[in-house]
């Protein structure tokens, strides 16, 4: 099982849209997938873990404003995420040092042109 746990890794899209809802008010969107490391080469199943749709609760005033709150939401909730997965599997990581989030096993990176966080 640890095995299989070495190839996880926590994937997230986001989005949002800027001044489209009632009263001008801008909406974001994630969801996140456990998934295989070779969905960076290929098709490959995942689980629907944690999915989210809602206002974005700071007046945001440009598009990139309103792309800038999912990605900080987003990455937060993903952040999450990938303690509690490897909670789960490795124990409680040390948390006192500042680059704690460099160590976590459980991988994450970003690619061009896309709105996603692996």
């Amino acid at each position: 099982m640890l095995e299989k746990a070495e190839r996880l890794v926590c994937l997230t899209y986001f989005d949002a849209s800027f001044a489209q809802d009632e009263g001008m008010k801008s909406q974001c969107g994630m969801f996140s997938l456990l998934t295989d490391q070779g969905v960076v080469n290929r098709l490959v199943l995942g689980d629907l873990v944690e999915y989210e749709s809602s206002t974005i609760r700071r007046v945001v005033r440009s598009t990139m404003a309103a792309e800038s709150a999912a990605l900080s939401k987003s990455l937060d909730r993903q952040l999450y995420l990938r303690l509690m997965v490897e909670t789960l599997f490795y124990e409680q990581p040390e948390l006192q040092d500042k680059n704690w989030r460099i160590e976590l096993r459980i991988s994450w990176n970003t690619r061009d042109g896309r709105q996603e966080l692996v």
